[in-house]
């Protein structure tokens, strides 16, 4: 058994943990949320724009266009088991996008500068506090049987792996 410092200084650590996991949690699902309603804006555009094009051309504009709502659509399903493996998807894919927009026509950087904060922004945020939870979990068994109970030690096996 440890000092009184000693527990009281777990609880604290106990109690901050908690808490960030419940922010982790909060910060999945606005980014979700946003990666799944940009999806479907994107398909509507996708749809539109392929609209007006000659058959021909449609179908390769449609697949090219298509990347990354559906790089959205299946980091926002995803996104609970595997936070910051999609984070890191989703995000690397937007950001790949904005720079090949911007290199074509450099007045897309400042279209829809709101929405880019916006993505960015919640998968940096989602990032972080994942990220944040990981360090802290990796050095206690407690801490990582209150993220995954079931699978405890497989856990502990693939972050030490």
């Amino acid at each position: 058994m440890g000092s009184e410092q000693d527990k009281a200084t777990f609880i604290a650590e106990s109690v901050n943990f908690k808490y960030d996991i419940e922010k982790a949690q909060k910060r999945i699902v606005i980014a979700r949320r946003i990666l799944a309603v940009l999806s479907i804006l994107y398909f509507v555009s996708i749809a539109y724009i392929t609209s007006k094009l000659p058959a021909t051309d449609a179908f390769g504009v449609a697949i090219i266009m298509g990347i990354i709502p559906v790089t959205f659509l299946i980091s926002a399903i995803f996104m609970k088991k595997a936070p910051l493996a999609m984070a890191w998807l989703s995000l690397g894919v937007y950001i790949t996008y904005a720079l090949i927009e911007m290199m074509i026509d450099p007045i897309t950087l400042l279209q829809g500068l709101v929405w880019r904060v916006l993505i960015i922004g919640s998968l940096s945020g989602v990032l972080v506090v994942v990220h944040n939870i990981r360090r802290i979990a990796k050095k206690s068994n407690y801490f990582m049987s209150q993220i995954f109970p079931d699978k405890k030690f497989q856990v502990l096996d693939e972050l030490n792996g």
